[in-house]
């Protein structure tokens, strides 16, 4: 008769590193609504923490959002320059999602045939 042997192995270890890894990675989401088209640029916070300027055709934009996975600790930005050519003010709307929540809003007018720069932040910590 042979003896059985036993052994006994745990992935717990790298189980909770890897859970906590991913606990760490969260979704952030930028949104811009306007009334009218006035936006001229936007620039956010990318996962590496560099700010760069959105790919977008600006003329007819009422509404942009970006979405990305993050690392916390994380300062989401965004900016946002309106130029307003209406005789009109308009009214805008800046969001920040964390994980489909919102997290973050900030709504303001650009004046009549002004212009405005407006910054739009929330810090995502463990």
């Amino acid at each position: 008769m042979l003896p059985l042997l036993f052994t006994a192995s745990s992935c717990s270890p790298d189980g909770d590193n890897e859970r906590t890894a991913l606990a760490s990675i969260v979704d952030i989401s930028y949104k811009v609504v306007v009334d009218r088209s006035v936006v001229s640029k936007i620039t956010y916070k990318d996962p590496t923490g560099q700010m760069i300027a959105a790919n977008e055709q600006y003329q007819s934009l009422l509404t942009w959002q970006k979405a990305q996975s993050v690392e916390m600790p994380f300062e989401a930005l965004m900016n946002v320059d309106f130029t307003g050519t209406a005789n009109t003010e308009v009214h805008y709307d800046l969001y920040i999602y964390l994980d489909g929540v919102q997290a973050r809003h900030q709504e303001g007018v650009v004046p009549a045939e002004g212009s405005a720069s407006i910054s739009c932040g929330f810090s995502v910590t463990k």
